[in-house]
């Protein structure tokens, strides 16, 4: 997924680091250079903070 756009609100980045084990983390460099991490679960529920991000898809956002 390295390189897919992600939107947080109007903060719109890409996906620079993927590390899957126990749990997926997505690391995001944002437009303004801000950082973030969207830790998925492997196994069970994610946290609903998950629930804040959307990644690009054909031009349609779509929500974690």
């Amino acid at each position: 997924m390295i390189g897919k756009s992600i939107r947080k609100g109007e903060k719109i980045g890409k996906i620079i680091r993927d590390q899957n084990g126990r749990y997926r983390i997505l690391t995001v460099e944002f437009d303004d250079k801000t950082r973030e991490d969207i830790v998925l679960n492997n196994v069970g529920m994610d946290d609903e903070s998950v629930h804040q991000y959307e990644w690009l898809s054909k031009d349609k956002w779509y929500r974690f």
